[in-house]
């Protein structure tokens, strides 16, 4: 349990550095052993909600 937690934070981290420049916050929903999901404000004004769930989950 505590590896997939793990991994959720990670994957968050991950997606902070690959888009950093065009997103302006980043706020997690749900960040668990389950799932991460995620709502990444953009620099142009829009918003994109971004849901993972990991297989065995």
């Amino acid at each position: 349990m505590v590896k997939e937690a793990m991994l959720a934070s990670e994957r968050l981290l991950e997606i902070e550095e690959k888009f950093e420049a065009k997103v302006e916050r980043i706020v997690p929903v749900e960040l668990d052993e389950e799932a991460l999901r995620v709502i990444l404000y953009l620099k142009d004004g829009t918003n994109l909600r971004v849901a993972e769930q990991w297989a065995g989950a």
